[in-house]
């Protein structure tokens, strides 16, 4: 059984130089990057932030914020209408998680990840 294992490793290692090698073949003409910020953020799921309070006087709730950077901690705010909107539950009422809601968490990280690389790209120059 375990020799089975170190096998498959040396397959996967054997397909891969292929590709890469191909991959290396064509220059792909680089955009300029900004560096990666050097922060670690957690993401935490809140209902609502505190200063909301006013805004269900006929506000439109979709225009509240969706989360906010604190610290280093993204909060997202998983009472809101887009966030309601992919969150499901399964039949045992276990929170199902999906590509929708996969895709929603990964655009808001991204966004706050990439504000705070180019604050730090900026205080660079």
């Amino acid at each position: 059984g375990g020799e089975g294992a170190a096998g498959d490793g040396e397959t996967e290692g054997g397909e891969a130089e292929p590709s890469s090698a191909a991959a290396e073949e064509k220059p792909a003409r680089k955009a300029r990057e900004i560096p990666p910020s050097a922060e670690e953020f957690s993401v935490r799921l809140v209902k609502g932030f505190n200063d909301q309070a006013g805004a269900e006087g006929g506000d439109d709730p979709s225009s509240l914020p969706r989360s906010r950077l604190v610290g280093t901690t993204i909060l997202v705010d998983s009472s809101h209408p887009d966030f309601l909107a992919r969150f499901k539950m399964t039949r045992q009422g276990t929170p199902k998680v999906d590509e929708r809601l996969c895709g929603y968490l990964a655009t808001i990280v991204s966004s706050h990840y990439r504000e705070r690389a180019y604050q730090a790209a900026s205080r660079q120059r």
